[in-house]
């Protein structure tokens, strides 16, 4: 079958060799609008999908491709954000500085159809054979078939059904020179450069002036640059990008919210701290956007809400940010200064209960290095006292659900019950135990050899550290088999 149709084109081709034809008409068009047809939520989801095409990708992978595709600002585009997350700021304003400059050409605001007809009798076989075959017709008109309202073409008085005979050098009544250079052409062209446009008809001579084109990811490129030159602290020039990307007619949702993050860090670095939390009031509360309203109020020492955001917010999500986080823990670190002097007042006039509670709250807010000094201090309150703390009713909730999941088998769902039940009270002993063992079920065994430590140091005299001990060995002995 395969071999009866190509011989079927051979003699179709034989056939129509002697065939000759004149003044066969073609139309192609060019596209010099700035429309933007996309919708903002288009504009948002062609984010998501350049983030799905390139995101998985590794650094490396990345930075060889876009040596390759050095025009492919999307691809530039998702590069940056990654070397924005591992920390490699000046890279990736670099590669955001290209992307944008990719898009950043003059547009004309207008649609033109170029038609032509052939200048010479033409073998069909011939034309349908060679390459050149579009340089044997010549331009027989170029019109203009549709305008942008308020564009650049619309202000210079262009109207559609124009017909065009130059703009600047470049001859439209020439086939080859409208295909091979009008566009190439336009597009080197900066936003508010004039060209000077000759058509039939008066005026004969037209002055355009450039518009912008409107690139769908402008908005966010700006927004991430904003937030790039907070990192480096040019303040001034990060909050110029964000008010850009913020007007930007194409601006959407992706856009804004990372537009306001940069706008909250430059307020907050500045003192601002009203201005800041204006502006991140109704964005949707990422990680990021909780951080910093909690950093804002806490530098206006309203302690009280940047506390409830943390607890609520924060403290135990797994997107934070390490190096954001240790800022935060710096901005709360007078509150969490005067928690423990009141802590220490509290263990002195011998109310161990109530020091370990407020000692417990401070914790919250400290290092893993600070956090482990506090705990030793918390486990020597409770070797002093007379009978074993009581835990938070918050803490005994969330112990109790733990229990429950474990009985049902759901122990990683159990784990995260036991992480917040230690959390509200880490002077119980009882907690990092049950949490070890759990966690040896999960053959976690590095947290949970962790754990188990944590709880002989908590009770050395307990009369099961032995058998604990003698755990310890267990899973050092399966993980290393694992």
């Amino acid at each position: 079958m395969k071999f009866f149709g190509k011989n079927m084109l051979i003699g179709m081709l034989i056939l129509l060799a002697g065939c000759t034809f004149s003044n066969r008409k073609f139309s192609l068009k060019y596209d010099l609008r700035t429309l933007a047809k996309d919708s903002s939520q288009g504009n948002e989801a062609q984010l998501y999908k350049d983030f799905s095409e390139y995101g998985s990708m590794g650094i490396t992978a990345l930075i060889n491709k876009a040596a390759k595709e050095p025009d492919n600002d999307a691809l530039l585009t998702v590069l940056a954000k990654v070397e924005y997350n591992q920390g490699e700021f000046r890279k990736a304003l670099s590669h955001i500085d290209k992307a944008i400059d990719i898009k950043n050409y003059g547009m004309m605001g207008m649609r033109i159809a170029v038609e032509g007809a052939a200048i010479m009798t033409m073998n069909i076989a011939q034309a349908l054979l060679v390459n050149d075959f579009k340089e044997k017709y010549k331009t027989k008109a170029c019109r203009i078939v549709e305008i942008e309202k308020d564009g650049p073409a619309d202000k210079a008085g262009l109207k559609v059904g124009d017909k065009l005979i130059s703009i600047d050098n470049i001859n439209l009544q020439n086939y080859a020179m409208v295909e091979s250079k009008l566009e190439k052409y336009i597009k080197g062209k900066q936003p508010g450069v004039s060209v000077e446009i000759r058509k039939y008809g008066p005026p004969k001579r037209t002055t355009l002036i450039l518009g912008q084109f409107n690139d769908p990811r402008l908005p966010y490129k700006l927004a991430l640059k904003s937030l790039l030159l907070v990192k480096i602290g040019s303040m001034d020039e990060a909050l110029e990008c964000a008010r850009k990307s913020l007007d930007n007619n194409m601006s959407h949702k992706m856009s804004e919210l990372r537009a306001k993050q940069a706008m909250g860090k430059i307020y907050i670095a500045w003192g601002k701290y009203a201005d800041a939390l204006n502006v991140l009031s109704g964005l949707e509360e990422t990680i990021d956007v909780c951080m910093l309203k909690a950093a804002a109020y806490a530098r206006q020492g309203d302690f009280n809400k940047a506390i409830r955001l943390y607890e609520e917010k924060i403290i135990d999500n797994k997107s934070l940010d390490i190096e954001e986080h240790k800022e935060l823990l710096k901005v709360f670190a007078p509150e969490v200064k005067n928690m423990l002097n009141k802590a220490k007042q509290l263990e002195d006039k011998g109310k161990f209960q109530e020091a370990l509670d407020e000692y417990s709250k401070a914790m919250l807010f400290m290092g893993k290095d600070d956090k482990e000094k506090i705990r030793n201090e918390l486990f020597q309150i409770t070797s002093n006292m007379t009978s074993p703390p009581e835990i938070s009713e918050a803490a005994r909730k969330y112990a109790l659900r733990a229990k429950l999941l474990v009985k049902e088998g759901k122990f990683k769902d159990a784990i995260a019950e036991f992480k917040k039940a230690i959390v509200a009270a880490p002077y119980s002993a009882k907690l990092y135990l049950d949490n070890a063992l759990v966690l040896g079920e999960l053959e976690d065994y590095k947290q949970a050899i962790e754990q188990m430590n944590i709880y002989i140091k908590a009770v050395p005299q307990a009369p099961n550290i032995r058998e604990a001990e003698d755990q310890i060995i267990k899973w050092e002995l399966k993980s290393e088999q694992k």
